[in-house]
């Protein structure tokens, strides 16, 4: 009865901590998702109006800032979460469970590949567009475009 009832509890304040990791991260960081790719869009369509440079290649340089943002971002995020969840580490630490550490794992772990995938949708629907910019300013440039040869992306 003793072992069900500490069961009971330790599923209870689980419960609790995950609860207030999630109001956490949307209060903080629910708004971040939509930026970062607003911010991205921004620079795709600029890109398509290019006029220094091709605009494939200067998308290109668009995703890739994006990504080493995202990257940066998720240390960020876990230094704020971590600052945050400081009492439910020491929780964890008291009675001897690491399940702080593995739930914020997991929760940025679900972040960073949903962002990326979410950039890399946003310029393939560019991708049309992006083309016959690049074709247009090939062919308005053509010096230019001799000292940017497209090559493969990968």
């Amino acid at each position: 009865m003793k072992l069900d009832d500490a069961f009971k509890r330790g599923q209870e304040a689980a419960q609790s901590m995950v609860a207030d990791l999630d109001g956490f991260m949307a209060s903080r960081f629910g708004h971040i998702k939509g930026a970062y790719l607003e911010i991205l869009a921004k620079g795709i369509r600029e890109d398509l109006s290019q006029t220094d440079h091709s605009p494939i290649l200067a998308a290109r340089a668009q995703i890739a800032v994006f990504n080493e943002n995202v990257t940066d971002l998720q240390a960020k995020m876990l230094s704020e979460i971590r600052e945050y969840m400081r009492e439910w580490e020491e929780f964890d630490q008291l009675v001897g469970v690491d399940q702080v550490a593995s739930v914020v794992k997991a929760r940025l772990g679900d972040l960073e590949p949903d962002l990326r995938t979410s950039g890399l949708d946003l310029l393939i629907k560019h991708a049309d567009a992006l083309k016959i910019a690049d074709d247009s300013w090939r062919r308005a440039n053509p010096r230019l475009a001799e000292q940017e040869p497209l090559e493969p992306y990968w």
